[in-house]
């Protein structure tokens, strides 16, 4: 179980370090919440200044990720 939630935590750094090179010009933060459960979640939630969000949300999709959730108040 332990080498699954290294692998699963691995996998999350390799993604905000991605996301980080992508962003390094926007403002932006990400926040992942570990849990006290048998598993690794496999989401990392990311804020982004709502004035750079379209642009940073294209640029996101370029690299293959899609918008799992939108703001409804945007």
């Amino acid at each position: 179980m332990r080498e699954q939630q290294e692998l699963g935590i691995s996998k999350v750094i390799q993604v905000v370090q991605a996301l980080s090179k992508l962003l390094k010009d926007y403002d932006y933060a990400f926040f992942k919440l570990i849990k006290p459960v048998s598993y690794v979640p496999a989401d990392v939630d990311l804020l982004i200044d709502a004035g750079q969000v379209r642009s940073a949300a294209h640029e996101i999709m370029r690299l293959g990720y899609t918008v799992a959730v939108k703001d409804p108040y945007a």
